[in-house]
């Protein structure tokens, strides 16, 4: 049987050793690595900026709740005046927030290019000492994403923190903060996405009892509401994990979903898949011959910035119509060369195929989570140009009426990251995203929706 790692990953100007560098600078930065398997203490600088950002009295009325008569919980993104106005102080204050959680890192069972160990990283955004934890948010991230990608998600539910909301979430295996499987530490990698999906189980083990140990410091019995969310590849991991785990959490949403991928073989007259089970064996022989770590075909190697969309073609970009949102993601990543990630690798591409497939074949586990009271709801841009979209419709059809999907719209259509979107999509984004955390779970539309109807 062949190795995985088998072949050498030519590196002819040390950008590679240079890319790990960086990134383990940017873990000592955050303080990852100073907490294995448990969260790092909250320091008083992190803890000022929270305070600050919310208000010391504001966050005693929050503390109250809303039986004092106190205003509840709002949403509170960042302006995009503020943006605009002077973006890298934008940035420095948004770093500056997101430095108010506590960190921590694992290491997963399986192994990297040097047999070592995959070490994830992971962060916590909990309520103030003093204030128990009743909602938890597990957010599970997309393809090529870093924890610095939520920046703006995580300041503004700051409220909601406030109020008793933990927001977690970790880096996947070979992306962002954690470390990487190849040599070539731009290459999309997943030898299994069944390490992904354990990945995150191995996470929540981990971050639930630290969660519980603090409500129990404060004496509140009471428990917490656990939920799980992810965003386009995310969205499969937590489609899946649902599936293997059906009791994790209490609710799931899926925005933009990875339910479907985009590939040459969605052709209308392919109405039950053959040409992409094709594809799929195709991709096994490649894996025989032992190229399944190459980019898809047509990819450029390393990392690229992503393009500003044009007011002649907004959706030029197909991550964002806002060109002010790309300038920002692109500013982060030049300040954080070392999570940066390229295109996907064949094996990803066909571990991808595999991953929707399963989906749909253990539909049957989502409709059971439906008919024992969890809420499953799908927010999808209409502008989706990323994820397919026709193996997510084949995917509701067989769970049935149970699952909501909300289509989300706008002029310009919105494209795959509603998060970072212009702001008509992305406060919404953040609303929903909000309602889901600290709601009863669910969103009362169900249907295509536009922003009109909310």
């Amino acid at each position: 049987m062949k190795s995985l790692f088998s072949r050498e990953q030519v590196d002819d100007n040390g950008s590679f050793q240079e890319h790990h560098r960086l990134r383990e600078q940017h873990v000592e930065e955050f303080g990852f690595n100073l907490a294995p398997r448990s969260l790092t203490a909250q320091t008083d600088d992190g803890l000022n900026a929270f305070i600050t950002s919310v208000g010391q009295e504001r966050l005693q009325e929050l503390a109250t709740g809303e039986a004092s008569g106190g205003m509840p919980p709002q949403v509170l993104p960042m302006a995009e005046s503020e943006l605009e106005q002077n973006l890298d102080l934008a940035i420095d204050s948004l770093i500056s927030y997101f430095k108010s959680g506590q960190f921590g890192e694992f290491e997963c069972p399986f192994k990297d290019y040097k047999k070592q160990p995959i070490v994830c990283r992971y962060a916590a955004f909990l309520p103030p000492n003093n204030v128990p934890i009743k909602r938890v948010l597990h957010f599970c991230n997309g393809r090529t994403e870093s924890l610095l990608k939520n920046l703006q998600t995580v300041y503004a539910l700051r409220e909601l923190r406030g109020a008793g909301l933990a927001l977690v979430m970790m880096d996947h295996p070979g992306q962002g903060f954690s470390s990487r499987y190849l040599r070539d530490p731009f290459k999309g990698f997943a030898r299994d996405f069944d390490e992904l999906i354990k990945a995150q189980k191995i996470f929540e083990s981990i971050i639930r009892p630290q969660l519980i140990k603090h409500n129990q410091s404060l004496g509140y019995e009471s428990g917490f509401t656990y939920r799980v969310g992810g965003h386009s590849m995310g969205s499969g991991v937590a489609t899946r994990l649902l599936q293997e785990y059906p009791n994790l959490a209490d609710d799931w949403l899926f925005m933009s979903p990875m339910h479907d991928i985009e590939t040459p073989f969605d052709l209308k007259i392919d109405q039950f898949g053959i040409l992409e089970q094709i594809a799929a064996r195709i991709l096994k022989f490649i894996d025989i011959l032992d190229r399944d770590f190459d980019y898809v075909p047509g990819s450029k190697p390393g990392y690229s910035p992503n393009r500003l969309p044009t007011k002649e073609n907004s959706g030029i970009n197909k991550v964002t119509t806002s060109s002010l949102q790309t300038i920002l993601i692109n500013k982060i990543s030049e300040r954080y060369p070392g999570l940066t990630l390229g295109a996907p690798t064949i094996v990803w591409f066909k571990e991808s195929i595999t991953e929707c497939q399963k989906m749909r074949n253990k539909a049957g586990i989502l409709r059971e989570a439906i008919a024992s009271g969890k809420h499953l709801t799908v927010l999808r841009p209409t502008g989706e140009q990323i994820v397919g979209k026709k193996g997510q419709d084949q995917l509701y059809e067989l769970v049935g009426e149970g699952m909501k999907v909300i289509d989300v719209d706008g002029e310009p259509k919105p494209q795959h990251e509603i998060l970072i979107e212009s702001p008509q999509i992305q406060h919404q984004a953040f609303k929903w995203l909000a309602e889901f955390a600290w709601g009863d779970g669910s969103l009362v539309a169900s249907g295509p929706r536009t922003l009109e109807w909310v």
